[in-house]
């Protein structure tokens, strides 16, 4: 049927071909926005049925489980479930636990945290401590938080409430910063 066409009809459809064609080229190679380069913050590892050991000269003193560890890129370590820790003395024998709701680890900081419903057992000296939160410095050993606190002594019933801990990491020693609360005396 081209093959028919009177010589400016065919001239007419060749500028109309030409013309379809550059508009394709055009639209075809018209540049994309390209969409600013998003960083991935989200977790680079995922670990299940965490256990982390703790010891000095061969010898354990705080054990840490959690069902999940979630650590990124800049070292920081989240634990979403429930952490558990275990604090032993020289010989082996528990003489702390400790159990909370979630925790994280602050690489930059160095620090443990502890948060949610937390709950100390000084197995020795049959006391509890809860709190809602709990931070664990590894390299001075020592445990504070700037939240309420409650202490229970269940040889005396004793229960003392304040605000502010500083403690041992073995929870050996505690000292509350302001205090409130009913002690026995003998």
């Amino acid at each position: 049927m081209f093959f028919f066409l009177s010589s400016v009809a065919k001239r007419f459809c060749n500028a109309a071909l030409l013309l379809y064609g550059v508009s394709v080229c055009i639209w075809g190679c018209a540049r994309e926005e390209k969409k600013p380069f998003q960083r991935y913050e989200g977790p680079q590892e995922e670990i299940f049925d965490v256990g982390v050991k703790y010891s000095e000269k061969g010898k354990v003193n705080v054990e840490m489980t959690t069902p999940v560890q979630l650590r990124y890129l800049n070292g920081d370590k989240v634990f979403p479930d429930s952490v558990n820790i275990v604090f032993y003395d020289s010989l082996g024998t528990q003489i702390t636990t400790v159990r909370s709701d979630s925790g994280r680890y602050d690489n930059a900081k160095n620090i443990y945290v502890v948060t949610g419903n937390v709950i100390v057992v000084s197995i020795l000296k049959q006391e509890y401590l809860y709190t809602s939160e709990l931070n664990w410095n590894p390299v001075t050993r020592k445990v504070y938080n700037d939240k309420p606190n409650r202490i229970v002594r269940k040889r005396t019933s004793d229960v003392i409430n304040g605000t502010g801990l500083d403690a041992r990491q073995d929870f050996s020693e505690m000292s509350l910063r302001k205090v409130t609360g009913i002690v026995t005396m003998q």
